[in-house]
């Protein structure tokens, strides 16, 4: 998707914007840093510059905000990422209801890759034959307490897709 960062980067007096394409969507390991396993993260080939971070995103075609610009890297020139809405929207929730913010959106599952034959094998049915893809997961373990376990989640689930959205092999 093609999209388009708002902001006035390097003290400009006036709005500029620049574009660019998505070009990663993946989880972020935050294991060592908090409990929380994985964040989503969105790479963008619009530089972001000083001044631009805070600002919208927006989807070139639809013009929906998708996300607010938060970083970019000297060593890595068009490179930025953006915080999703949906993460955005966790945070203003959970501000407006207690005042703070002290969680990132989890579905409190741990999982494991699909990738070896061997594996999806041993995890389907005798007599089913297993897919040929490696999309989906092995939930390999359900946080008591959390909405995966309010929703039925069982440790040993392979997590296929969420809401229709097929889940690739590293649970993206």
């Amino acid at each position: 998707d093609e999209v388009c960062a708002v902001g006035y980067p390097l003290g400009a007096k006036s709005v500029t914007n620049t574009r660019g394409v998505v070009s990663n969507v993946r989880m972020w390991d935050l294991s060592l840093f908090n409990e929380q396993e994985k964040q989503l993260e969105v790479q963008i080939d619009a530089a972001i510059n000083p001044g631009n971070s805070g600002g919208p995103v927006f989807n070139k075609e639809t013009g929906e905000v998708v996300g607010v610009a938060f970083s970019g890297r000297d060593d890595a020139e068009g490179n930025g990422f953006i915080i999703p809405t949906p993460v955005v929207f966790n945070f203003l929730d959970v501000y407006a209801s207690t005042g703070t913010f002290g969680r990132l959106p989890n579905l409190g599952i741990s999982t494991q890759s699909l990738e070896s034959a061997a594996m999806r094998a041993l995890l389907f049915e005798a007599g089913t034959k297993p897919p040929s893809h490696h999309d989906g997961v092995l939930i390999t373990h359900v946080r008591p307490w959390s909405c995966a376990e309010a929703a039925g989640v069982l440790a040993g689930d392979i997590l296929m897709a969420i809401d229709g959205q097929a889940v690739s092999e590293q649970g993206e």
